[in-house]
């Protein structure tokens, strides 16, 4: 086998790949013999047909077959030879093959482009003051209030107005036939918050108690059951009651109510806390992403789009979990993926160039992460989690995250120490 190996760009290498005829026959034959135990042929016993008959129905199946076994068997062996590191997958282009001639193939791939970072510790960034002005805590506080609020029952009006939340029964049915899982009861539905169809909500503010009405309603064409998109769907509704919201006062039996507070004073400190600690955080990530914008400036550098298609899977694989956890999916808050690859591409090459970035300058420091800090991170995240140390470390090695941590860990203390070398105002 004979290797040559060409740059095509700074992202990208070829290698040609030449292998002996006697290599190329040998496939060939084994090729033939799979044929021959598997196909049957008119007026012969399975496996008997002649190699001639084979070749006469079959020489394209087989040729290619040899073909799929050679490239599969030589690319990786072709790849230690010239100690090339793919980070996509091959473009393969078969060159010469056919009759008593070598296979001669060349395979097109993208490579980790080698990044130089200079003059970074000139850099000059900015960090927005995280402080928390009292209107900050009054809203927060609001929030609890809101959220400790009883609905209690109107009795004094038959007819609910905006601010009102109404005790629905209804039936969904389109062209006549009801919808599976389509009747509900005692649904409560808040009026004047733009969460119901306009036809829904105009109905019901012109409903008396114990009054039925019939509502049609057209389907946006992007409605999440995708079964009743675009459809004209009737709904039969009865207003059973009237609520409406009563807030706690604002007063120490408020803070008590809410857990391990003695008054409404400590609820606001520890408010002011975690304002301070979001805003902080916010104005971390946004120092970070200056600083990688202004590298990416200075440093003009070209990066493989399979790295940045692996770093657009990671950022909706976030999406994906965080939304999870809050009862949701993209689909529901109407992303889907190619929309999320269409508008964070940029936002993808900017963290991939990033990573590069740091990885010079981390090896150009001797910045390293020890086993001791992998597992120090391991029973962090596992306290923080509430759950057992040895079950996150059981489940990282299993999982084989451990490398991709440590990686990770390397890189933040790669931006510490960047963030330690440049003016930060």
């Amino acid at each position: 086998m004979k290797v040559k190996s060409e740059k095509v760009s700074d992202i990208k290498k070829k290698i040609e790949v030449t292998l002996p005829m006697g290599m190329v026959q040998q496939a060939i034959e084994v090729a033939y013999g799979k044929l021959q135990k598997k196909v049957n042929l008119k007026g012969f016993r399975p496996g008997k047909a002649p190699r001639a008959m084979l070749e006469k129905h079959y020489r394209e199946d087989a040729e290619q077959d040899a073909v799929q076994e050679l490239v599969g068997s030589s690319y990786g062996l072709a790849l230690e030879e010239t100690q090339e590191q793919p980070v996509s997958h091959p473009d393969i282009k078969l060159i010469q093959f056919g009759g008593d001639k070598e296979l001669i193939y060349e395979a097109v791939f993208e490579i980790r482009p080698e990044v130089k970072v200079k003059d970074y510790k000139k850099l000059k960034l900015k960090k927005d003051a995280a402080q928390v002005t009292e209107e900050e805590v009054a809203k927060s506080l609001q929030e609890m209030q809101e959220q400790a609020a009883q609905l209690i029952p109107v009795t004094i009006r038959t007819r609910p107005q905006v601010g009102d939340f109404a005790v629905v029964d209804y039936q969904g049915s389109v062209d006549g036939k009801a919808i599976p899982g389509g009747e509900v009861k005692d649904y409560i539905a808040p009026l004047g918050a733009k969460t119901l169809f306009p036809e829904i909500e105009e109905a019901l503010l012109g409903t008396e108690v114990g009054e039925k009405k019939t509502i049609q309603v057209k389907m946006p064409d992007n409605f999440e059951d995708k079964k009743l998109a675009g459809k004209s769907v009737t709904y039969q509704i009865e207003v059973k009651g009237i609520k409406e919201k009563k807030l706690p006062e604002l007063n120490d039996d408020f803070a008590k109510d809410l857990g391990p507070y003695q008054t409404l004073e400590e609820i606001r400190q520890k408010l002011r806390e975690a304002i301070q600690k979001r805003k902080e955080g916010d104005a971390q990530a946004k120092l970070h992403r200056d600083l990688l914008q202004k590298l990416a400036e200075e440093n003009p550098c070209s990066v493989p789009e399979a790295m940045v298609h692996a770093e657009l899977d990671h950022m909706y694989q976030r999406l994906e979990g965080n939304l999870k956890q809050q009862g949701m999916t993209p689909e529901k808050i109407g992303i889907t993926r190619e929309l999320f690859v269409e508008k964070n591409h940029e936002e993808a090459v900017l963290q991939v160039k990033g990573g590069l970035f740091f990885d010079t300058i981390a090896t150009e420091q001797g910045i390293t992460v020890t086993p001791e800090e992998v597992e120090q991170k391991i029973v962090e995240m596992a306290k923080a989690s509430g759950q057992a140390p040895e079950h996150w470390m059981k489940h990282y090695r299993e999982k084989k995250l451990l490398p991709g941590l440590q990686m990770a860990l390397r890189e933040e203390k790669t931006l510490a120490f960047v963030l330690s070398q440049v003016t930060i105002t």
